[in-house]
């Protein structure tokens, strides 16, 4: 869930980064009201979202959308392209499925 980056201490964070530099770990961005203080689409929790971007790059993210419904998964789509909305096409398919197809 992200670490819960909204929840922890600057030095918490600072340890998070630190794993940026060990090539066998990836993240996985899910839990995004952990991370926020402001109601959906979470948009306080962009700055975690980019900061692990730019961190992990795109190929070692995981997107853990969710949703029983067809209403909540399009609604997890939705947030997702808000939250990355600064990436590219290519990007965004790693994160969205490519890397978690490569990785099981």
């Amino acid at each position: 869930h992200m670490c819960r980056a909204g929840q922890g201490t600057e030095e918490q964070w600072q340890a998070v980064e630190r794993l940026y530099r060990r090539p066998n770990i990836v993240m996985k961005i899910s839990g995004i009201s952990y991370s926020s203080k402001e109601a959906w689409p979470h948009r306080d929790a962009k700055r975690f979202v980019k900061a692990l971007y730019d961190g992990f790059g795109p190929g070692r993210l995981i997107w853990g959308g969710w949703g029983n419904t067809l209403a909540e998964f399009k609604k997890s789509q939705e947030m997702f392209d808000e939250l990355f909305d600064f990436a590219s096409g290519p990007s965004k398919a790693l994160i969205r499925g490519k890397n978690a197809e490569r990785l099981y």
